[in-house]
């Protein structure tokens, strides 16, 4: 009889799909914006709205320029101011909560600061449309990608109980200047405490809170503050003043209208 037939042989299994590719480490992508920190809090809005759908069409950098000591009058102590673009921040939390009231995707990066505590950037990009609640009596509708961000500063050693600071005046205050560009380093336009933003592709809004955390609380910036100064290029920064606390202080702006609709003003009361 004649050998049996030899059956062809099967085919190689079929690879599974690759996965999509991931931020780099410590960047966050939520409701078609992309965080990082690049010297500063960089939020990118995607050109389809989307993750992973090409080149940014918006974007806004915010960057602490300095945080610097002041005594009771209000003037400089002397000691050094820091910035933080060269600081060396790392992720230290990310996940999803509602504590501003619509949900968020949320990401902290944390770094050590030169005399003693440390600094945060944080970040919230709402996922859904809602009203986001901050401070008291402070409110706005939100679309997916506002994104609301969050200065920390936790143990900072303020004279005359720190190191170094024999003939230095007590600590009062510490002033936080904050800078807010565009795309291309564009400077925001506005007044009080709502700027337009040219952020490429679209104006994206910025809106500065009159309040400060403070130890847990929250309470009124002093009088004239949030302040706009000029800088030495012409662009433009924002400064508030903490008052001195025991262990943290927090402000935190609002930026809208990367990506999707922007929400529409509230009316003023």
């Amino acid at each position: 009889l004649p050998p049996p037939a030899s059956l062809p042989p099967r085919p190689p299994p079929t690879p599974p799909p690759a996965p999509p590719p991931l931020p780099p480490p410590g960047d966050l992508l939520a409701a078609g914006v992309a965080v990082s920190v690049r010297g500063g809090l960089l939020l990118a809005g995607s050109s389809a709205g989307s993750a992973g759908s090409g080149a940014a069409a918006s974007a806004v950098t915010a960057e602490v320029l300095h945080l610097r000591e002041m005594d009771a009058g209000g003037r400089p102590t002397g000691r050094d101011a820091y910035g933080l673009r060269n600081a060396a921040f790392a992720l230290t939390a990310t996940g999803q909560s509602s504590d501003y009231g619509p949900a968020a995707a949320f990401s902290r990066y944390t770094a050590a600061l030169p005399r003693g505590g440390s600094a945060e950037l944080g970040v919230h990009l709402v996922l859904a449309e809602g009203l986001l609640r901050a401070a008291p009596g402070e409110f706005w509708p939100v679309a997916p990608g506002a994104a609301k961000l969050a200065v920390t500063v936790t143990g900072w050693p303020f004279c005359p109980e720190a190191d170094g600071c024999e003939g230095v005046p007590d600590g009062q205050w510490l002033e936080l200047a904050l800078a807010v560009r565009g795309m291309d380093g564009a400077s925001p336009e506005g007044r009080d405490v709502e700027f337009d933003v040219p952020a490429g592709g679209r104006i994206a809004r910025l809106r500065l809170s009159r309040q400060v955390r403070v130890d847990g609380a929250w309470q009124a910036l002093p009088e004239g503050f949030p302040a706009v100064r000029r800088l030495a290029d012409g662009l433009m920064s924002f400064v508030v003043r903490l008052p001195r606390f025991d262990s943290d202080a927090l402000y935190d702006p609002l930026i809208s209208g990367l990506t999707g609709p922007e929400a529409p003003t509230p009316p003023r009361p």
